[in-house]
Parts: structure tokens; sequence; C-alpha cells
């Protein structure tokens, strides 16, 4: 980082274009609100899990709670906000908009990784939003600072300053489109390139624990309802057919290679599809339950396994 960083900003920005919904225009005035309104302390606590702060910070008309914490072995310091905003724009003045920032030590020339589908783009820094599906992040050598939301999907990076737009208050053609309650999640980490589509998709779809009483059981103690190697799955569904699951397997790496599914147990049959399910190529299954499909270079395959 190369300054205080992890600070929310409220920006007016000119609503010159027009159609305000969907044109951003240019900033006319920024506030750094962590260091122009009082931040109060609801609670710090400490212990050998995680240390979790909370605090609440008022201006103007709106109020953020941010929860913040740092879990023992965790790569992420994590944000939970609630955000109660009541900031309205004024028609063909300004238009207000909140955004969370975390300045970088990256050169301000250097470039900006962004998350899309199926894979991460290297993009130029630029000065206005960017569509990412859950994280931008700055390279530094062969690490990156990365800045993830769980919600939110307009990200920039100018001067090496990470930012995502959390809620913005435009007129038209809905006059109060954002006002209310909003709850997102934030996470901010230092990794390898290669860890952050994992560390990101951690962010996302957090593992739940479920507590339960003593009893007798058939199952291992751990196990996987299906396991991947050789590319990474972007969606699980139920098959069109009715008769199993749908998987969606993609490439990352440029290579050609073969993708092996290991479902819980063993399909009765598998093939595969184009992206409607239809046009079936039936694939070979092991007596282990594996499946192997070919896995073109940076390509995406269906693959559907009936039980």
């Amino acid at each position: 980082l190369s300054a205080p960083a992890c600070f929310f900003c409220l920006a007016h920005d000119n609503p010159i274009h027009r159609l305000t919904a969907w044109r951003v225009g240019p900033k006319m005035q920024e506030i750094d609100l962590n260091q122009a309104h009082y931040v109060r302390l609801l609670f710090l606590r400490r212990n050998a899990l995680e240390t979790v702060l909370r605090y609440e910070l008022r201006f103007l008309s709106s109020l953020i709670t941010a929860t913040v914490t740092l879990r023992e072995g965790s790569a992420s310091l994590e944000f939970a906000l609630q955000v109660d905003w009541n900031e309205l724009p004024v028609r063909e003045q300004y238009i207000p908009q909140l955004s969370f920032r975390v300045p970088t030590s990256g050169g301000k020339d250097s470039t900006m990784l962004c998350d899309i589908p199926y894979g991460v783009l290297e993009r130029q820094q630029v000065t206005h939003d960017v569509p990412c599906l859950s994280y931008i992040a700055v390279p530094d050598g062969d690490r990156a600072v990365a800045l993830m939301a769980d919600t939110k999907y307009g990200f920039r990076c100018a001067g090496s300053c990470a930012a995502v737009t959390l809620i913005r208050s435009a007129y038209d053609p809905d006059p109060y489109p954002d006002r209310g309650i909003h709850n997102i999640r934030l996470a901010v980490t230092v990794a390898k390139r290669e860890a952050l589509p994992r560390l990101s998709a951690l962010m996302q779809h957090p593992v739940y624990a479920v507590s339960t009483m003593a009893h007798e059981g058939t199952l291992p103690l751990s196990g996987s309802a299906l396991t991947v190697e050789g590319g990474a799955v972007s969606c699980i569904k139920p098959a069109e057919n009715g008769r199993g699951i749908a998987v969606r397997v993609c490439d990352l790496a440029g290579k050609d290679t073969v993708a092996v599914l290991r479902p819980a147990r063993r399909p009765s049959a598998a093939y595969m599809t184009d992206s409607n399910e239809c046009h079936p190529c039936a694939l070979p299954v092991s007596p282990d339950g594996a499946v192997k499909a070919p896995l073109p270079a940076f390509a995406v395959v269906t693959v559907v396994l009936e039980m």
C-alpha cells in the first residue's frame, strides 16, 4: 500500500452526458469520508481464530457500518458492510456516488488484472469503471494487491489506486434507484497472480459449517460431491434432460489438456454437449467413476453426467 487505504470516498459526478443511470460523468468533487467525518469504534475482539473490528461512519444523511475481519492464516482482510444510503441527486447539477479505495504501491503505469468470464484479462489502467466479475488486482512482480467484491461489478484503477463503485444515485429513469439499506462484502488480499481466482471464489462462496449431534453413519469423515482436475469449473447445474448434472469446465492456462471429472457416485453415462446440451458425444466412464473430456486451450466444454 502506498497510502492509508481501505477508505470510503463520496464523489459528485457531473451529469453532463445525461442518461445518468448508464453514463458516468467526470468527477467534480471527491471526499475521503474516513478522514472528513467521525469514525466511531463499536467493538474490537481478538482471539486465536480472528481479529474483528466494527465501526460506524456517519456522513450527511447516510450511515456506513463496517465489520472488518482478519482470520488466522487468511490472506484476505474482509469487510462486511451495511450502508444506509440516503443521498439524493440534484437534477442537472450532480450525482452522488460511494466507492471503496485501496491505493497500492504498484507503478502508475502498471497494468490491472480483471476477473472476466472464463479468465483474467490484463488491461491498461484507466480513469473510468470497467466491468469485472469479482475483483481487480494491481500487479507487483509475481504478486498482486487485489480488491474483491461479492455483488459489485464496476471497478477501476488509476494511478495504481484500485477502487470499486458501491452505490450511485442516478436520477433517470428512476429518480431514487439506490435509496435504502445495502449489504455488501469486500476483501483486500495480497497473493500470487495464479492464486487470485481461488481466493476470489472462496470469498464469493464461503464454506458453511453445520453443527449436528453425534450419531452413526455410513459416509466417510470427509468427501467431495465432485472433483475436477485439468480445468476450472465455471458452472454446475441440473442437466436439461433431468437425468443428472451438467458441468461446464474451462481452461485458464492457454494449454490443450484433458479434464478429469470424478463425481462422488459413479455415473451411469457421460457425454459432451454444446452449451445448449444438444448434440451429445459419449464419453467413457472408468470403473472408478472418472470421466475424461478433452479441453482445448481457453475453451469451455459442457459435460453431462447421468446418475
